[in-house]
């Protein structure tokens, strides 16, 4: 009998068949999405653009991913010893740092200056940073040029390796693993640093460049001024006070700089003018009217196109170029026993004044410097005085140490400048000679000699004294006095001179010079008026009429030259009118 309920044969699929057609799906699936979005970022943009993409199997990367995800966490979950990893790790840690902490040293992996401190004790890292900071070298820049090369100490930066040393000490364990650097602690010794850099003013210093002129083959042009270059000294210390850090690990500093602008910058506007004064020529004639000697200097063209600068003014000299000038002029004058040279402030407006004038000469004074003397036997202070020209009160107050009175052989004493006599500018054409031996005087006009006639002059107790003076003063009637006039009193009579023209001074408030005869309280007159004597206290008098007209003739500037045996002429003047008394005193 058959039943309608009966079950149907089973059918036996293969589970292995199964999974393949699974792969398969999945892997056309796959391939398909990878086909639909070409602009998706995946790993197939790095590939060569000729391999189709279908033919990459991206299978086994996934699969690998897959396993290492699996083990990662069978290791974490299931596997007890990597629990114990971390403790050991801060087992080991903690133990380090327990060490440095008991020990005394630096934690490990501490650095500093590029030193490793790590293990070091206090004291050896202190000195491991002071060596590495003692071969530290910083660089002076000027004008983004290496100007220098110095220690960090030379310009007053020093490390304060204590503290450094201290904040690597409580690094602890910051250092491990990749270690950690303390920043150096700089102090800046500002004293030091300010000493550096005045040190180097002057080779920092570029003058400004006053407009000038220069040759172009045969044409004169114009060359534009420029400002000066100085260091400033107190911005280059405030940069190193602001950031002292940085100048360290930049290796330099900066030399901060200031300019003045020049006194013009555009002469074009004076090249005929400065074109005439150079094709010309400068010539410096030098005066010296002790000797009554000129002395001349001249430029070539191409010193006096760098010699010639603009000023606010007008044409002008240039400074350094100018003193180079004078430079080489004073080296030739400061030879023999009494070395001479040239004012540079006088010769600088002599120039200026011929260039304002288009003149191609400029006349200045020849002075003098004070010089040594070594005493010899027989000097005094007086005679010493009387053999250089110069009264003793300037002798005496030029060597203040020494007692003029107790002099040895052997000692050096100063004798100052003789421009002290002479403080008017000289008349040059004008000069009088006085022979004290003879008694005589005579005057010279251009050359020539005017007057002559004989004199009288200082008593042994007041000489007059030899040299060569200038006529300071004219009073007509001047009034004076002398220890002889005094009474038991204390009250003593005054002279009159009449026609009296002071030229030295022998004390304070106490001038000796030209006079005519002398009225005396008594009524009567000095020597009785008598004239070829040794009969007055240091003057030079002359009969009434000649005392009258020396008095108009000479003027305040006026050169006197007196001679003596002590005290030869040094002027050919002075020779010639010695010559021309010693004839005119042999016939008479």
């Amino acid at each position: 009998m058959s039943s309608d309920y009966s079950t149907p044969p089973r059918k036996r699929v293969s589970r292995a068949r199964e999974r393949r057609e699974k792969r398969r799906q999945r892997q056309e699936a796959h391939e398909h999405a990878v086909v639909q979005a070409p602009e998706a970022p995946s790993i197939t943009e790095r590939i060569p653009k000729s391999i189709p993409v279908r033919q990459i199997n991206l299978q086994p990367l996934q699969r690998g991913l897959t396993y290492f995800r699996d083990t990662v966490w069978h290791l974490v979950n299931r596997s007890p010893f990597l629990k114990l990893v971390p403790l050991v790790v801060v087992g080991i840690l903690g133990v380090v740092w327990l060490a440095s902490l008991f020990t005394g040293q630096i934690p490990p992996n501490v650095w500093a200056l590029g030193v490793p401190l790590g293990g070091n004790t206090l004291e050896g890292a202190q000195a491991s940073l002071q060596e590495a900071w003692d071969t530290t070298e910083i660089e002076i820049h000027l004008d983004n040029d290496v100007f220098a090369r110095v220690k960090p100490s030379d310009i007053g930066m020093t490390l304060d390796a204590t503290q450094m040393v201290e904040e690597a000490k409580d690094q602890g364990l910051a250092g491990i693993p990749f270690g950690v650097a303390v920043e150096p602690i700089i102090n800046i010794d500002a004293g030091v640093t300010q000493a550096y850099l005045l040190g180097q003013v002057d080779a920092v210093y570029v003058p400004p460049y006053d407009a000038g002129f220069a040759w172009d083959n045969d044409r004169l042009i114009s060359v534009d001024g420029a400002p000066s270059r100085e260091l400033d000294v107190t911005g280059t210390l405030e940069l190193l006070r602001f950031d002292p850090l940085a100048v360290y690990q930049s290796g330099k500093l900066d030399l901060q700089l200031s300019s003045t602008p020049p006194a013009a910058i555009d002469g074009s506007a004076y090249v005929d003018t400065a074109y005439r004064l150079i094709t010309r020529g400068l010539i410096l004639n030098g005066y010296d009217p002790f000797i009554d000697e000129y002395k001349q200097w001249g430029t070539s063209q191409e010193f006096l196109t760098q010699l010639i600068a603009v000023g606010p003014a007008g044409l002008s000299v240039r400074e350094d170029r100018f003193r180079d000038l004078i430079t080489l002029v004073n080296n030739e004058l400061n030879t023999g026993d009494q070395p001479r040279y040239l004012r540079i402030d006088e010769a600088r407006e002599a120039v200026q004044m011929a260039f304002a004038n288009t003149e191609n000469e400029a006349d200045v004074r020849i002075r003098y410097l004070p010089h040594e003397y070594i005493i010899e036997a027989g000097d005094t202070g007086h005679s010493i005085g009387r053999q250089h020209g110069l009264p003793f009160l300037l002798i005496e107050q030029a060597n203040p140490d020494i007692d003029m009175n107790i002099l040895s052989i052997g000692d050096v004493v100063t004798i100052p400048s003789r421009d002290a006599m002479l403080p008017e500018e000289p008349i040059v054409n004008k000069r009088i000679v006085v022979d004290l031996e003879r008694r005589w005087l005579v005057g010279f006009e251009n050359g020539e000699i005017v007057f002559d006639w004989q004199i009288s002059i200082g008593l042994p107790s007041d000489p007059t004294i030899p040299g060569i003076f200038q006529v300071l003063s004219h009073v007509r009637n001047a009034t004076g006095s002398s220890s002889y006039l005094c009474g038991a009193n204390g009250v003593c009579g005054q002279w009159t001179m009449e026609y009296f023209m002071g030229i030295y001074e022998v004390a304070e408030n106490l001038t000796n010079g030209f006079h005519g005869v002398v009225h005396l309280p008594s009524g009567g007159l000095l020597g009785d008026g008598s004239i070829g004597a040794r009969n007055t206290y240091g003057c030079v008098m002359s009969a009434s009429g000649n005392s009258e007209f020396l008095f108009n003739w000479a003027d305040e500037g006026t050169v006197v030259e007196i001679i003596s045996y002590e005290f030869e002429p040094e002027s050919e003047l002075g020779r010639i009118a010695k010559e021309y008394i010693e004839q005119i005193t042999q016939s008479t």
